[in-house]
């Protein structure tokens, strides 16, 4: 009756495992569509982040009403260990 518990066990554990070795693919595929995806949006930060865009906008209507901040309106942080 043991040997029987025993191997059900197992194959139980076994089927876990071949479940998981086979979500693998698709886990690494979901991953690369994340990565890209990441990248992209790191390239449209930096784009956007591009002094001379953000002078250009500065300049349209919508965005008229920012300006640059005095320098007792900046706070500047310290890293503490």
């Amino acid at each position: 009756m043991t040997v029987f518990v025993l191997f059900g066990l197992h194959i139980k554990r076994r089927n876990q495992l071949i479940s998981l070795q086979l979500a693998i693919p698709q886990v690494e595929k979901q991953l690369r569509i994340v990565k890209r995806e990441n990248a992209r949006l790191q390239e449209e930060i930096l784009r956007v982040e591009e002094p001379a865009i953000l002078l250009k906008w500065l300049k349209e209507p919508e965005y008229g009403h920012l300006r640059h901040p005095t320098q007792d309106e900046v706070l500047t942080l310290e890293d503490q260990p």
